[in-house]
């Protein structure tokens, strides 16, 4: 009896087998749960180094499988159980394992990637990276300020302002400060290349000098077209010895992005403040991109202007005199027909026209 019993048994073991793998391959392609309508999508953070185990229990938690032990068996099977990756994912809620197990081994998408945008300080840089990769602010500006961490970068400069490259990058959480510094900074060697720093040496600039003068462009750039015309703008007021009382430097020198300039900003004491100081200032007071880089090296051919005001919609209007440019701002002020702030300077400018060199702030109506 006990031999039929067992013959019984091994007769139905490949029916067995059949069922066990119609469950895993329905457990493997058919989703957790059935949506009507836009799939619910949920943003999910695998920390680098994490286990298999771990990231079952990310998924898990947030509802995404309902096994966890089949999606452990899911991943061992295909042969990927080392090759999912680290990052952020934005996840369906209606995606099978199957599709789980492939996008975490493809890895983030653009939509998951963070980008850093042109014209950042470090400071507001370091905000996006606590924001998005659970970075401590504190532990990235001390490296930022690290005069021996840019030297170990081949950074000439007294701390990493202005070398942190605007892109976007697969950054995730559980990187290091340094590992995140020394990312952006190589990115930005990688894509400017030899030929600018030869061109800088054509010019005349040190490639600080180029980085810290693209800082102050990308500051008073709303309109990208206009990159070039600013910048020469700023090489003719530096050949004439003129201050080139840039208001996006004075906000450096306060320490705060402000979106009007007043008359009592202007003298604030700081190196930075190129309305008390001539030439630029002693480093970047933002974050460049290479277009921003660009304008420096290769400034709008036959320029000849020495001021611009701001129209209001992003782009400036642009004078070789100072007549000329006293017109343009009282155009600029009858269009707009607004009240000015009380004690805010005259220029209507988005970051700051270059004003009349009168060794201080022109007065209010020669702006």
């Amino acid at each position: 009896m006990k031999r039929a019993r067992l013959v019984t048994i091994i007769r139905r073991l490949p029916i067995i087998a059949g069922v066990a793998l119609v469950v895993f391959l329905a457990s493997l392609f058919v989703p957790p749960s059935s949506h009507v309508g836009e799939p619910e999508k949920v943003m999910v953070v695998v920390r680098r180094g994490a286990q298999l185990d771990e990231i079952a229990d990310i998924l898990k938690q947030h509802d995404l499988i309902r096994n966890k032990s089949m999606f452990v068996l899911a991943a061992k099977a295909m042969g990927v159980e080392r090759k999912l990756q680290a990052g952020r994912f934005t996840l369906e809620r209606t995606a099978s394992i199957f599709d789980l197990i492939r996008q975490l081994v493809e890895g983030m998408n653009r939509a998951d990637l963070i980008t850093i945008p042109e014209g950042l300080t470090a400071r507001e840089i370091a905000e996006v990276l606590e924001r998005e990769i659970l970075l401590e602010q504190k532990a990235f500006l001390t490296l930022v300020s690290d005069s021996s961490c840019a030297a170990s970068l081949g950074v000439k400069a007294a701390s990493l302002e202005g070398y942190l490259f605007p892109d976007t990058y697969a950054l995730v959480p559980g990187m290091g400060p340094y590992e995140v510094v020394r990312e952006m900074v190589m990115k930005g060697r990688s894509v400017l290349g030899a030929k600018l720093k030869e061109r800088a040496s054509a010019v005349g600039l040190t490639w600080h000098q180029v980085v810290t003068f693209a800082s102050i462009v990308e500051g008073e750039a709303r309109a990208p077209e206009e990159r070039p015309r600013i910048a020469a703008v700023y090489w003719n007021r530096l050949r004439r010895g003129m201050r080139l009382q840039a208001d996006p430097t004075v906000a450096y020198a306060l320490g705060a992005r402000k979106q009007r300039i007043m008359y009592r900003d202007l003298d604030v004491i700081s190196p930075y403040n190129t309305y008390l100081v001539k030439n630029l200032p002693p480093g970047p007071i933002n974050n460049p991109g290479k277009a921003s880089i660009l304008a420096v090296l290769y400034p709008l051919e036959g320029c000849r202007d020495l001021y611009f005001v701001a129209r209001g919609d992003g782009t400036h209007i642009f004078s070789a005199t100072m007549e000329q440019h006293a017109a343009a701002t009282r155009t600029v002020r009858a269009a707009k027909n607004a009240p000015r702030a009380v004690g805010a300077k005259s220029d209507t400018s988005a970051a700051g026209a270059p004003k009349a060199d009168t060794g201080k702030a022109a007065p209010a109506d020669s702006a």
